[in-house]
């Protein structure tokens, strides 16, 4: 399926990203599904003076922020906080930010108020207002700026994946970064770095590293340790494996997408053994496993434009453990087990 999940499974997702250049916009909007079902992924209708007007007698913080965010309103919502029940609720043409500063004061949340986006999150959880991404992204990634908008519940990698779509920066996290959850989300116009620091905040990941290079950004946990390049017989590469690995090369996993500028997302992981015949079809080298690793599990995720050393180095580092790697033969690439000289 090519999709952005459906509000009433808890996902809403649309994203509109561009560079900061004359004429560089491309903006990308999803269909929203369950099995068998699409129809397009929408919020609440955006008043034409950029002002809330929502009235219910028994709200909900999250469907509230929803409101406030479609009205223009930039907010993040701290992830777990959707159900908080709000009571009555009456807002007409309200300004997006005082409906932001009112819903504060009565779920009794802390809000911190950055130059773009106000965070909302209980006072417990203060050391989420420390994340940054402040000088941690190549340069490479300067001056883009992405808009997004993310139902409470979406996982980070479909989150990431579909901001990779529209920016055409390849975001990937490890298994652990990638399966936690955000909370309602919306952004207005704003950098990328800022704009994954809010994700991140929502998600209530307060903890990672951030390894960036010209080619991707790879948000980690740590468990493995920093360690990018995942081939495991670089000095004995040939000319020939060389420019098979320096190609570069569009990935999108588990498969690529039926229709343009959609992807293909399903709600979790799927075994390597499944994604191999895609993945080798994307790189144009065949890709196999060793023997005991067909279970590993890769999340979904978009690699745009990078080579194919690259994309075998992001795939193998979604797994939480430092025993993985791939071996280049003269026309396949091996994902095997280290052995004890190459841990």
């Amino acid at each position: 399926m090519d999709i952005a999940m459906r509000p009433s499974s808890g996902y809403r997702l649309s994203v509109f990203s561009y560079l900061l250049a004359p004429l560089a916009i491309a903006a990308f909007a999803g269909c929203a599904t369950v099995p068998n079902e699409e129809e397009t992924a929408q919020g609440p209708a955006v008043t034409g003076d950029g002002r809330v007007t929502y009235n219910s007698p028994n709200a909900r913080l999250g469907e509230t922020i929803r409101h406030a965010g479609a009205a223009g309103g930039s907010v993040v919502l701290m992830g777990g906080l959707e159900e908080e029940p709000l009571g009555e609720v009456s807002f007409n043409r309200a300004e997006p930010q005082a409906v932001v500063s009112q819903l504060s004061e009565q779920a009794d949340l802390a809000a911190e108020v950055t130059p773009y986006y106000t965070f909302l999150f209980p006072a417990e959880y203060q050391a989420l207002t420390n994340v940054s991404l402040e000088g941690q992204l190549h340069s490479a990634h300067e001056g883009i700026e992405t808009q997004i908008a993310f139902g409470a519940g979406t996982p980070l990698f479909m989150g990431l994946a579909w901001i990779s779509q529209a920016t055409g920066v390849t975001i990937v996290a490890d298994n652990e970064v990638a399966e936690a959850r955000s909370g309602e989300i919306a952004l207005g116009a704003m950098p990328l770095s800022t704009a994954l620091e809010a994700l991140l905040k929502s998600a209530r990941v307060a903890n990672f590293f951030v390894d960036s290079s010209e080619d991707y950004i790879f948000l980690y946990s740590g468990a493995q340790g920093h360690q990018s390049d995942m081939l495991l017989n670089r000095p004995a590469l040939d000319q020939h494996q060389e420019a098979m690995l320096d190609q570069r090369v569009t990935v999108y996993l588990p498969e690529p997408p039926t229709r343009p500028n959609q992807i293909r997302m399903l709600p979790g992981a799927t075994p390597l053994a499944e994604v191999l015949p895609s993945l080798s079809r994307q790189l144009g080298v065949r890709v196999v496993a060793e023997p005991g690793l067909e279970e590993l599990p890769v999340t979904p995720a978009v690699f745009r434009d990078v080579p194919v050393g690259a994309a075998m180095d992001l795939l193998i580092r979604q797994w939480l453990r430092p025993e993985y790697g791939y071996h280049a033969a003269h026309d396949s690439l091996v994902i095997r087990r280290r052995t004890p000289g190459e841990l």
